[in-house]
């Protein structure tokens, strides 16, 4: 079993769990003063651990988990219920009257508010998901303008052509042979 503080010298160093523990304390309470007492941590501690690439990691894995949860929860939940409005609307209610059990028929204005509810969520899905699609071709044809013009550019530093220019020594007058010997 592996221990939550581990004193070596001066230093403390804490196990996995302590600082997943120390994470998810804080995504639940949002403050570090209250993770330091529930967890036994010191307050500075926290506040190092708190700007270091671990724990952003952790924090972002903890609120996608989080959220897929919350999200196939959400989704049984609305099958349960559609599940649900259907029978209602292709049986009926089921009343009793004088201790018989009778299907009374959804109204009409019942069936109405649950057939415009539905269609106004799906209309208003539709457009999101129109609007992601949108946003996503834009960002394509931005990218592939993008690439165009780099190319382009690209074809045109590769066209420009070298000007060549002809080296020409340049000479002294004193030729080394005809120098005079310096005087000794």
């Amino acid at each position: 079993m592996e221990l939550e503080a581990i004193t070596v010298g001066k230093k403390i160093g804490y196990s996995w769990e302590k600082k997943t523990e120390a994470v998810k304390k804080w995504l639940l309470h949002g403050n570090l003063r209250a993770v330091s007492e529930l967890t036994g941590v010191s307050y500075e501690t926290l506040n190092n651990w708190k700007k270091t690439d671990w724990w952003i990691n952790l924090e972002n894995e903890l609120r996608f988990e989080e959220e897929l949860k919350l999200t196939a929860k959400l989704k049984r939940l609305t099958e349960k219920a559609l599940d649900i409005m259907e029978d209602r609307l292709e049986n009926g209610q089921t009343i009793v009257i004088k201790g018989e059990a009778m299907n009374l028929p959804v109204s009409l204005a019942d069936a109405n508010k649950i057939a415009d509810n539905l269609l106004t969520k799906q209309i208003a899905l539709t457009k999101i998901k129109k609007e992601e699609i949108r946003q996503n071709n834009t960002m394509q044809d931005t990218l592939k303008l993008l690439a165009k013009e780099f190319s382009k550019w690209n074809l045109q530093q590769s066209k420009q052509t070298a000007e060549t220019i002809e080296y020409v020594e340049e000479i002294d007058n004193a030729i080394y042979e005809e120098r005079a010997e310096p005087a000794r």
